[in-house]
This record gives structure tokens, C-alpha cells and sequence, in this order.
């Protein structure tokens, strides 16, 4: 009984450094919110990557085209970035979206993994 309460104190005092980490570097807890991203479903995940990055930097960020208003990105690929918080809607035009820093990290990781 006193090993297992040494083990479970144990987690959790790695689960309060892990936490403490995140705050003071981000990127700790990002990558990990990366790794569950693309290992839920990487053909989505790529996907979807892929037309943000399409979406910010051909389009500079607009995700319909104004012409019909046919979009640059599929809704579902822009929740998916929305409820990760990788985008955050522009105040004025709420077609137009910008990277967070978040959403610059995952990129940086997309674009590394879609060289190597």
C-alpha cells in the first residue's frame, strides 16, 4: 500500500512539473496537443494543414472567395483549426483568419514532417 501511494505522489508531482513547464515554454504542451493532432487521424490532420496553410499564405488568410463566397477552406477543416485554437477570427471580417502562435508551431511541424 505505501509503494503504490509512492508511485501515485510520484505522478503527480511529475504531472505538476509537466504543467508548471507548459507555462513558462508553451511549445512543451503544444507539442504534445501536435503529436494527439495528427495521431487521432493524420490523413485529416495533413489535410487540413495543408489548406490552412493555403488558406493564410496564397490567400492571406480570407477562407471564402468572395465571388460567390465559394470557400478557400472546408468548414470542417477550419473547425478543426478554430477548436484547437490555431486561428482566431478576424473582428471586422469573420471570413478572414489569422495564425495564432499555436497555429504558427503546428505549421512549423507540418511543414518538418511533410520534408523528412
Amino acid at each position: 500500500m505505501e509503494e503504490k501511494s509512492k508511485e501515485t505522489e510520484a505522478k503527480i508531482e511529475l504531472s505538476k512539473k509537466e504543467a508548471e513547464a507548459a507555462v513558462v515554454d508553451p511549445k512543451i504542451q503544444w507539442r504534445e496537443d501536435y503529436r494527439e493532432f495528427v495521431g487521432n487521424d493524420a490523413g485529416t490532420a495533413f489535410a487540413t494543414m495543408t489548406e490552412l496553410r493555403t488558406t493564410v499564405y496564397s490567400h492571406g488568410g480570407h477562407t471564402v472567395t468572395g465571388y460567390g463566397n465559394s470557400r478557400y477552406m472546408a468548414e470542417d477543416s477550419l473547425m478543426l483549426c478554430d477548436v484547437n485554437g490555431l486561428v482566431t477570427f478576424d473582428k471586422v471580417n469573420n471570413t478572414i483568419i489569422r495564425l495564432t502562435d499555436k497555429g504558427k508551431y503546428f505549421l512549423k511541424e507540418f511543414a518538418k514532417e511533410k520534408i523528412g
